[in-house]
């Protein structure tokens, strides 16, 4: 009893706000396309189909590689591991995402309680809060994207340095930048600029020894490249993801056309937050005076947050979750900011710890309850799901099946057929045993029987 009641229930109400905001979406059928596209990657892994090191997404080249290089390939081991205790069931990736979820909260409160001052320490809840309310968060976390777990590495390697920030600190710290690098490449590389932003911003010490600190952990993390790349799988699977991805996408494959795009979406996703502290200085603002409160811990975690967005401004290949990983950074700088006005406030003070603990209890119900009604619903791409659903069942698994290029170019419909079924589609192929004719094709296979028609028209055809 004396553990519970040292609990804090505003932290326990974060947990149960961040539950509500992604469990009733993790329990609908569909994700982004990216998404599913990468599950289908990782559950194939733990099949055996694929290595760590060159994974596969079908039984046909992607892209003209021999390989999955689209990203490298830590993630897709990662979550392999989850596919092998769990089966390859729908909610494996679901439990997942929903569990790195939990882990980020974690390191959030563990990074806040060492690095704010000890009289803050108790409010680890308000950085939480913070950060699942950035609009991008709620979002990246129902649909599994990359960024999530790269993103648990990159808190890692901070929360290392500040447990020790000499040289095991820095020690530990490379290593889990390289492990954010092998997660999404090189926007996992922004933490090694931490220490230079601590020594200076906290520590005040010169510029010199800042950057004395950050080239350190910047030789620890080339040394384990180094060695890393004596492997010949490694160095083949990244020299591919490197050349043949990285550079053809940023040089030839744009996403915005303004390269000032990112800064402008992290307005719209911190636009929640940006109005909630504005309110709270609204409030609190005969207490600002006596306060500082732009003091140098909100310069070093909002400086060390936009590390993470604007090296996104030298490319025009911009997505707002790219910068989910600095999202958690910017949510302790503007708890850092609100800490001085909130902490003798208490927002359940009103209520009994009772009630308190009722209104934690009574989240988590609803988050349930909305999660089972919400069960099997297609939330997304629901076209591309059905024709999933319709012809999955109907073709053995392990088929590379022919399909009209209006079918191929469906990724959807393409990467959940791998996903669900194990079936690859390949484009405008009648040798295959199996087709995919869709109306209006531009390819029509006489020597077919029709097995199946959809209601949308698409055949299902298998050789006479």
């Amino acid at each position: 009893m004396k553990r519970i009641a040292k609990l804090n229930p505003l932290e326990w109400l974060v947990y149960a706000l961040f539950t509500l905001l992604t469990w009733p979406i993790l329990f609908r059928d569909g994700m982004f396309m990216d998404a599913i596209q990468y599950t289908a990657v990782a559950k194939n892994l733990s099949e055996g189909f694929g290595t760590f090191w060159f994974p596969q997404l079908s039984y046909c080249s992607i892209g003209g590689l021999k390989a999955f290089h689209e990203h490298p390939p830590l993630v897709f081991g990662i979550e392999s591991l989850f596919f092998k205790l769990l089966g390859p069931g729908i909610f494996t990736e679901r439990f997942y995402t929903a569990l790195v979820g939990l882990i980020t909260l974690l390191l959030i409160r563990a990074i806040w309680r060492k690095a704010c001052p000890k009289e803050w320490q108790d409010m680890s809840y308000l950085p939480m809060l913070l950060w699942i309310l950035v609009i991008e968060v709620s979002w990246s976390f129902q649909n599994n994207m990359q960024e999530n777990t790269m993103g648990v590495f990159v808190l890692l390697s901070v929360y290392s340095y500040l447990c020790s920030n000499k040289f095991w600190g820095l020690f530990f710290g490379a290593l889990f930048v390289m492990a954010a690098f092998l997660c999404k490449g090189l926007p996992g590389l922004f933490p090694l600029a931490f220490p230079f932003l601590w020594v200076v911003l906290n520590e005040r010490k010169s510029i010199a020894k800042g950057l004395l600190a950050s080239g350190f952990m910047i030789i620890l993390f080339v040394f384990f490249i180094g060695l890393l790349l004596l492997l010949p799988e490694a160095k083949l699977s990244l020299g591919a993801y490197f050349f043949e991805r990285v550079l053809h996408r940023i040089t030839q494959d744009p996403v915005v056309t303004s390269r000032f795009y990112i800064l402008w979406k992290w307005l719209q996703d911190f636009s929640i937050v940006i109005a909630f502290v504005s309110l709270v200085l609204i409030f609190k603002r005969k207490e600002i005076s006596s306060n500082k409160l732009l003091h140098a811990d909100f310069w070093l975690w909002i400086s060390f947050g936009f590390c993470g967005v604007v090296p996104m401004l030298l490319t025009l290949v911009q997505r707002g979750f790219y910068m989910v990983p600095a999202f958690p950074f910017f949510a302790i700088a503007f708890a850092m900011l609100l800490c001085p006005l909130l902490m003798k406030t208490n927002f359940l003070k009103l209520w009994s710890l009772q009630m308190q603990w009722g209104l934690v209890l009574l989240i988590f119900i609803i988050s349930v309850v909305a999660s089972y009604f919400n069960y099997g619903k297609i939330w997304r791409e629901r076209d591309a799901m059905c024709l999933e659903k319709e012809f999955g069942p109907l073709i053995p698994k392990g088929e590379l099946v022919g399909a009209d290029a209006i079918l191929w170019d469906n990724w959807t419909f393409q990467t959940s057929l791998m996903r669900y079924h194990g079936i690859s589609i390949i484009s405008n192929d009648p040798s295959r045993r199996y087709y995919l004719d869709a109306p209006g094709g531009m390819l029509l296979p006489t020597d077919y029987d029709t097995l199946y028609t959809s209601k949308s028209g698409v055949r299902l055809l298998q050789k006479k």
